[in-house]
């Protein structure tokens, strides 16, 4: 009878001794969905700011220019459809870069076969920058590879990329220049 007590303590505790581990298996569980919701609401409230700003300045100008198409000078008016598809530009890129974070987000398996010319991709950024407006500072291209090396990647992908890095280079440098150099290691070629 002692012996059969001390069977169904053992069981007992073995089953507590379970539970106590799921128990905290489930805890760290819940931080991390709720640290992933408050990342999800951060991310939400930046990229509505993002979204809204030149949505807003499209909104202002197409009312403006419903409104008081009779009154606006020729000037004016390219002034302001100027703006508009800067702001319809700025709104798609937003939008292209969504796309690309959700599906590196969700483990997306991502086409990395096409040969991609390094310093094509990289001269397409500093122009695509340089059309945008927005750099109060002048761009510098630099290469020291020869224009026919390739990387095999998903250039859509790293033309994004760069231009990400390219803009944030841009919202953040006051003074000076930003340049963008392209090079090769003789380990990176080989």
């Amino acid at each position: 009878m002692q012996q059969s007590i001390r069977h169904h303590v053992q069981v007992i505790s073995q089953a507590n001794q379970q539970a106590r581990q799921r128990s905290q298996e489930l805890m760290k569980a819940n931080d991390m969905v709720r640290l992933a919701s408050r990342r999800k609401t951060a991310f939400i409230q930046v990229i509505s700011h993002h979204i809204r700003t030149p949505l807003n300045v499209i909104t202002g100008f197409a009312q403006l220019i419903c409104a008081e198409h009779d009154e606006l000078s020729e000037r004016e008016m390219k002034n302001m459809t100027g703006d508009m598809q800067k702001n319809a530009d700025n709104l798609n890129r937003i939008v292209n870069r969504l796309v690309v974070y959700s599906l590196l987000e969700h483990d997306t398996a991502v086409k990395c076969n096409q040969q991609t010319p390094c310093n094509e991709v990289a001269q397409a950024a500093i122009a695509k920058a340089e059309q945008s407006g927005n750099a109060k500072v002048p761009l510098v291209f630099n290469t020291s590879v020869g224009d026919d090396l390739c990387i095999t990647t998903n250039r859509d992908y790293l033309q994004i990329i760069i231009s990400e890095l390219l803009d944030n280079a841009i919202k953040f440098t006051a003074h000076g220049s930003i340049t963008m150099r392209v090079e090769a290691s003789q380990a990176d070629i080989g």
